[in-house]
């Protein structure tokens, strides 16, 4: 089975890239899960600085996996004969 393409959304990638290397390596993983068809751990990165996460990146979270929902029924839409 061939991997899949990533789909970076909104400030994604340019958000990961800031991260510190042992934090950007773990991604990785995750994302390199992602692409061979397995669940994630992640979805949202996010430099945490408090004990609780704030509403706002729950919400973007939320976002982006409706986003990526919606885009899977779409290119499975596709993909089906008719």
């Amino acid at each position: 089975m061939a991997d899949k393409r990533l789909l970076w959304m909104g400030t994604a990638r340019a958000d990961l890239r800031e991260f510190p290397a042992a934090a950007r390596r773990l991604a990785g993983f995750q994302l390199r899960r992602v692409q061979q068809g397995l669940d994630p751990n992640i979805i949202h990165a996010f430099a945490k600085k408090a004990r609780k996460t704030s509403r706002h990146d729950l919400e973007i979270g939320r976002e982006r996996f409706r986003v990526l929902i919606a885009t899977r029924k779409q290119q499975y839409a596709k993909e089906q004969p008719r």
